[in-house]
């Protein structure tokens, strides 16, 4: 578990709880973690609900980016906070998740009615036919990638524009960005464009 002590006094603290403040968060609520005992990247997020929120900080960001970088991480979490993109994230891969059992139902029924014999398959409590159910399960799955994806971009760009919007720091984006290159693929192949 990591470590949360309190951000300590510093200009940089002033300008975090004037951005908390704005967003209607508890400016009292800002702690650093301990990150950089795990690992080495740089983060912020917004634990918590409602008046149990609080804006965490890794040591991580606050050693090696600028105030400027600091300030625009934090805007990024509270973007996804601000607009709830935790519960709708879990509504919508909930459907999707539901839609994928379905398929899998149901092509698993169709297919066991058409070719089960030939399969040895009797049905659905036939362990013989778990492969067809993983089979269709895993086709329904990448065909719906593209609308995962979707799904975690459409949220990340309505982050990165609070962010912009928020700590106004166009540049700090972006050098935040280069920075967490080592371990964010910053040039996706085709196939991950889809």
């Amino acid at each position: 578990f990591f470590t949360y002590t309190p951000l300590p006094e510093s200009q940089l603290k002033t300008d975090i709880q004037a951005m908390a403040r704005a967003n209607g968060f508890d400016e009292n609520r800002i702690f650093v973690s301990n990150t950089s005992e795990r690992n080495k990247r740089l983060s912020a997020v917004v634990l918590g609900f409602g008046k149990s929120a609080r804006i965490t900080v890794s040591d991580n960001l606050l050693n090696q980016g600028t105030p400027r970088e600091v300030k625009t991480a934090i805007a990024l979490a509270m973007g996804h906070s601000v607009m709830n993109h935790a519960l709708k994230g879990v509504l919508m891969f909930s459907v999707i998740i539901f839609a994928g059992f379905a398929f899998a139902h149901y092509g698993f029924l169709l297919l066991v009615s058409l070719f089960g014999d030939s399969w040895q398959v009797r049905g659905q409590d036939d362990p013989a036919g778990l492969p067809l159910f993983i089979a269709l399960g895993t086709l329904f799955f990448l065909f719906a990638s593209p609308l995962s994806n979707w799904i975690s971009r459409h949220q990340d760009k309505q982050a990165d524009i609070f962010a912009l919007d928020t700590a106004r720091q166009p540049d700090a984006l972006a050098t935040l960005v280069l920075k967490q290159s080592p371990y964010v693929k910053l040039e996706p192949g085709e196939i991950e464009e889809i």
